[in-house]
């Protein structure tokens, strides 16, 4: 799944104000595996943008990743 985040009313987003609405863009994969009877294997991955609000509101311009794995028990 991709979202694209914009920032409704810039001039009052963070500290000093924003010129740019173009907030973030995120991208999140998602896979399950169901092993055994009762056992789900998950994967979660992300992947986030800071775009030019973001930049400016708090000097951020590096990309954030993440992942998670998990395991899961139905009876």
């Amino acid at each position: 799944m991709g979202y694209g985040f914009n920032v409704d009313q810039p001039g009052i987003f963070g500290p000093g104000g924003v010129t740019s609405s173009n907030a973030l863009f995120e991208f999140d994969s998602y896979a399950d595996w169901k092993f055994y009877k009762n056992f789900t294997l998950s994967l979660v991955g992300a992947f986030a943008d800071p775009h030019k609000a973001v930049q400016e509101a708090y000097n951020r311009a590096s990309a954030c990743k993440c992942g998670m794995v998990y395991i899961a028990y139905s009876f």
